[in-house]
């Protein structure tokens, strides 16, 4: 103390190291946190879409095939999204979705016409308070194969935050599920022309026999 008196040049420099020493550790720090934090998944979007300040579920009816990313599947990570729903947020009637990314370290969501999806966006964290990403999950299409990326329903989406699903948002019809419907379609269709045909033929027959 009594040198800082003597010497208050001297003094500032040494503030001056200090505070530079302390902001360093902190970047450090910050680096050291930010990097593990990137080694993680997508966010997920039933444990995080609570937190998301618009959260919507609607259908992608165009991309755009110029966008940054696409692939082979037909999917872009620039989309256009009819809404369907929203959970929470301004009502809009759609969404463009232009490079999100889908966790502070994760890729863009990509998706293709015919997709619907549940999108959580705006989230944030405290190490990246200027940056946001999306929680997105699939109700129906193929879904992004990145780790964490995540199925749901319509009333599965409402459950996320806390919210009775309308009448309406009833548990979605599985791609998986398709198939078989197709199938039973078919199944129907060929018992009722075998029947129609089996009805001809037996009136035909009758005639003959009374002839």
């Amino acid at each position: 103390m009594v040198n800082d008196l003597i010497d208050p040049v001297g003094r500032y420099r040494r503030s001056v190291i200090r505070s530079v020493v302390f902001a360093i550790g902190l970047a450090m720090l910050g680096s050291t946190y930010a990097s593990a934090e990137c080694d993680g998944p997508a966010v997920s979007f039933a444990e995080r879409a609570g937190e998301a300040p618009l959260v919507v579920i609607g259908d992608v009816i165009s991309i755009d095939t110029a966008a940054s990313v696409s692939d082979e599947l037909g999917r872009s990570s620039r989309f256009t999204i009819e809404v369907l729903h929203v959970l929470r947020g301004e009502a809009v009637t759609s969404i463009v979705v232009d490079d999100e990314p889908t966790g502070p370290c994760s890729g863009y969501v990509l998706a293709r016409r015919g997709d619907r999806l549940a999108l959580a966006v705006g989230l944030t964290n405290r190490l990246h308070f200027d940056f946001s990403w999306s929680a997105v999950a699939w109700i129906r299409g193929l879904p992004l194969d990145y780790e964490g990326i995540e199925r749901t329903t319509v009333a599965g989406a409402f459950r996320a935050l806390g919210l009775q699903a309308p009448d309406t948002a009833t548990v979605a019809t599985s791609d998986s599920m398709l198939p078989m419907i197709h199938a039973l379609i078919a199944l129907i269709a060929l018992v009722a022309a075998s029947t129609a045909a089996a009805t001809v033929w037996g009136r035909a027959a009758g005639r003959s026999l009374d002839g």
